[in-house]
């Protein structure tokens, strides 16, 4: 038996397992954020709040980890704050991947710890995530008058996320080489469909 993309844990039955570099591809969208914020030469500090994948799932602690590997020394050096200190895949992850689950937690979190600041980015590792992020930040004015979107990267380029808000950016797996950003890049299904659309 192959698994492809997702390693199927606990059984002895899985002779190979195919994959993405899952810890880069969290590296790069960690990137988005660095750059975006040009946290290598800008003051700060800034606010960012975390989301993981679904705790079940073996590749949301890759890409969480891999994202924090560029991201946590900002955060041990002040730069960058996470006003709620919610941390760590057991408190930032999302029961399967699903976006109203991360819409309601950034509801939480907006009105818990961002009534009188500003949140500037927030990590997270997949568009179905991001859709319900960015409509809890639209929910409260952001994107609007003097409230920029914060960043919001994003991963599989769905359609859904071009429909709510093409402007972003996306990691996508490149079946010829490593997963890399690619501005505007769309392609059919959802996790795990590989097929570019024209």
């Amino acid at each position: 038996m192959i698994a492809y993309d997702r390693l199927i844990r606990d059984t002895p039955n899985v002779d190979y397992y195919a994959t993405f570099d899952n810890f880069r591809v969290g590296v790069l969208q960690a990137q988005s954020i660095e750059q975006g914020l040009k946290l290598k030469d800008a003051t700060g500090p800034f606010n960012i709040e975390l989301f993981g994948g679904s705790p079940d799932d073996n590749n949301s602690y890759f890409f969480y980890n891999g994202a924090m590997s560029v991201l946590q020394p900002y955060i041990d050096s002040g730069k960058l704050v996470v006003a709620s200190r919610q941390t760590g895949m057991d408190k930032v992850s999302t029961l399967r991947w699903d976006g109203a689950t991360a819409q309601a937690r950034m509801d939480n979190l907006l009105s818990a710890f961002y009534t009188t600041k500003r949140v500037d980015a927030v990590l997270s590792p997949y568009d179905g995530l991001s859709i319900g992020i960015l409509s809890s930040l639209k929910g409260v004015g952001y994107g609007s008058g003097d409230m920029p979107m914060p960043i919001v990267q994003r991963q599989d380029a769905e359609v859904a996320f071009h429909q709510v808000d093409a402007a972003r950016r996306a990691v996508f797996h490149d079946l010829q080489g490593h997963p890399r950003p690619r501005p505007g890049h769309r392609r059919h299904g959802g996790r795990g469909a590989e097929r570019e659309r024209p």
